[in-house]
This record gives C-alpha cells, structure tokens and sequence, in this order.
C-alpha cells in the first residue's frame, strides 16, 4: 500500500468511528509498534539512499496528520457524552433483607 491510499483509509475509518474502544483500536492498528505506520518506516532502509529522505519525510507528515486526526475524533466523542446508558444505583437506598434461620 502507498502512503496516499493509506492516509484515505485512515481518514475513512477515523470518520466512521463512532466509539472510544473502536478509535483506540484502530490508533493501534495505525500508529502502534507494530502498526502500519511502524512497518513503513522499518521499510526505509530497504530503500534507494537517495528515496529515504523523502520518503521518511511522508511518513512523518501522515504520522503527524494521523494523530491530530485521533485527537480530534477523540475529543468530539468525549464532547458527545457517554453513548451507552449504564444504568444507575442508588446506594443510599435499603438493602434486601435477609432471613435468617432455615428456609422451608
């Protein structure tokens, strides 16, 4: 894959999360140690002496395109509030009684 159909798949798959575990995956998926942006920079040094500045100089302007890009999704799903509605316990309230003894 080429570092332009890279930085559109991100995009895509960053716009079209809709949950902080699904946005942390895919941070993963991109930008960890073994992610697909480490695999692009692990690959310079296979290539021609005279490619490797410009091409190391593309994976670090994705990289850094790619974390705003997270950051921003990150921060609007925060704004947005809890998506899932936990239900609530009141701990002031009685607990249930027990009975004591045997039960017949």
């Amino acid at each position: 894959m080429d570092i332009n159909s890279i930085n559109q798949a991100a995009e895509a798959e960053i716009k079209d999360c809709e949950s902080a575990l699904a946005l942390e995956e895919l941070k993963v998926k991109y930008l960890g140690r073994k992610g697909i942006l480490a695999g692009l920079t692990g690959s310079i040094p296979t290539l021609p002496v005279v490619e490797r500045g410009a091409f190391g100089k593309q994976v670090n302007e994705l990289k850094n395109r790619l974390t705003g890009l997270f950051n921003d999704k990150e921060s609007q799903l925060k704004t947005a509030g809890p998506q899932e509605k936990t239900p609530r316990i009141d701990i002031s309230l009685p607990g249930v009684c027990q009975e004591l003894g045997r039960n017949r």
